[in-house]
């Protein structure tokens, strides 16, 4: 935490999001809201992004490629659906074709 006057600001991670206390590295919960990448001159990291990542160029591909994997589960789970959906349909006429073949078989057994 900064010192400002009595009170301490709290900082956010820039790779995480998660708030932090500088000083101590004992995690705790903000509402402040952080300055983009590109206005802030100082790149505040937790530790454990500290260990992960080392420049904001690395932030960002790392932000990128999690928006992709996002993008890839998103894109599985609309062609799961897809599948369901086609799978229902399927199965419905196969219920309707069974269901006419017992309406005509029990119609040439009356006869």
């Amino acid at each position: 935490m900064q010192k400002e006057g009595d009170k301490y600001v709290l900082f956010k991670c820039d790779g995480c999001g998660s708030s932090q206390c500088k000083e101590c590295g004992n995690y705790t919960a903000s509402e402040e809201k952080c300055f983009p990448l590109s206005e802030r001159k100082v790149i505040i990291l937790c530790n454990k992004c500290q260990e992960e990542t080392k420049t904001p160029v690395d932030i960002m591909q790392k932000n990128r490629s999690l928006r992709r994997q996002v993008e890839t589960l998103e894109d599985n789970l609309i062609s799961q659906k897809n599948q369901e959906e086609k799978f229902k349909e399927t199965k419905d006429i196969l219920d309707e074709v069974k269901k006419s073949n017992e309406e005509e078989q029990n119609h040439i057994t009356e006869l």
